[in-house]
């Protein structure tokens, strides 16, 4: 549309200079001329923030993956390097047994904080189990610690950062301005990324309105999750100044991700002698920083919306919605000892037949 207007009112001279700014294209170059840049605008992708939310499985968070597996490793190594050196020492009396799996709760017993069965016998030993016990201390009270900080977080979800993540979402629907540059890019390429999203429009995951009908678009669907906008940078900044000034609130977001770079100008007709002398004016407010000053003051809150947090503090009561993920794993837990159960008892029954 955008395109179609500039063509027809500049080759019928009912207009000398389009002010725009109008995305630089090879396309659009064939029609009209540009004038000098400016500005470079980058697309991001606009969403709707989340309801403050807890993670279930947020008993696993106080400790990093590689610390868990390291927790687990050296409760397999420590007690099976122990075992072998006092069965080579020969330190221990023949009736003084201990089997390897003894060994091994032994040292579970002092993780989980209960009392051992088993007491160490040489100096090595219980040298061994007592800086076991020191460091199950610090382990345990750091993450206790921890786990009453995350339990008081709520995290807000942003969860598309990028247009894969939007691709990947078969219920979340994009909407762009019709017949910008963006669109006739994306429409233009045979591959790649933008390809996928061009072909979204035959599944109807795409929906295309005029930038005066942003606002609308974005206070009705956007704000809703199932739906986000790609636009360009400074357009969404202002888009959510509007919205915090008319709300009070910073209901969206934009994504980390940045991409399709695009130089903006005014236009004129082809070989209009009026392009040059704009593009000096131009240069001119462009490098003294008027222009970036004008935006600035056409959008005065749109600091207060830049960097929204993604995590609040709470002081509430803890519900099962929030801890359903604990309650599972001691489920899980019960349902394998029990089927570890049968089948010993399947075991002494088949031995003894």
């Amino acid at each position: 549309m955008e395109q179609r207007w500039v063509k027809m009112t500049l080759d019928v001279r009912e207009a000398d200079i389009g002010l725009g700014p109008f995305g630089v294209s090879a396309t659009r170059a064939e029609m009209v001329d540009f004038t000098r840049e400016i500005l470079t605008e980058t697309a991001r992708i606009m969403g709707g923030r989340g309801l403050p939310e807890m993670n279930p499985w947020g008993f696993l968070l106080p400790l990093a993956p590689l610390v868990w597996v390291g927790i687990l490793t050296a409760m397999l190594v420590v007690p099976a390097v122990v075992f072998f050196l006092w069965s080579i020492t020969g330190l221990r009396n023949n009736d003084d047994t201990v089997s390897s799996s003894d060994m091994f709760f032994c040292y579970l017993r002092v993780f989980l904080q209960q009392g051992s069965t088993v007491s160490p016998d040489p100096w090595w030993e219980r040298t061994v189990l007592a800086v076991w016990m020191i460091t199950m201390l610090v382990l345990t009270k750091s993450y206790a610690g921890n786990l009453m900080s995350n339990l008081a977080v709520r995290y807000i979800p942003q969860p598309y950062q990028s247009l894969r993540d939007v691709l990947d979402d078969p219920s979340v629907t994009m909407i762009w301005e019709a017949n910008n540059a963006y669109v006739q890019y994306y429409r233009a390429v045979e591959s790649g990324v933008f390809r996928e999203i061009a072909d979204l429009e035959s599944e109807g995951r795409i929906k295309y309105v005029r930038s005066t009908e942003f606002p609308s678009s974005i206070d009705i669907f956007v704000r809703n999750g199932d739906h986000v906008l790609i636009a360009e940078d400074r357009y969404e900044r202002v888009l959510m100044a509007q919205d915090f000034s008319r709300t009070g609130r910073c209901d969206f977001y934009s994504s980390r991700s940045r991409f399709l770079p695009f130089m903006s100008s005014m236009v004129g007709a082809k070989d209009s002698p009026l392009v040059p002398v704009i593009s000096v004016g131009i240069k001119a407010v462009t490098q003294t920083g008027l222009y970036d000053q004008w935006t600035e003051n056409y959008m005065p809150n749109a600091t207060f919306c830049a960097h929204p947090p993604t995590k609040i503090t709470v002081n509430t009561s803890l519900t099962f919605h929030n801890l359903w993920g604990m309650f599972a794993v001691i489920l899980g837990g019960h349902v394998v000892s029990i089927l570890i159960l049968g089948l010993e008892l399947l075991n002494v029954r088949l031995f003894r037949l």
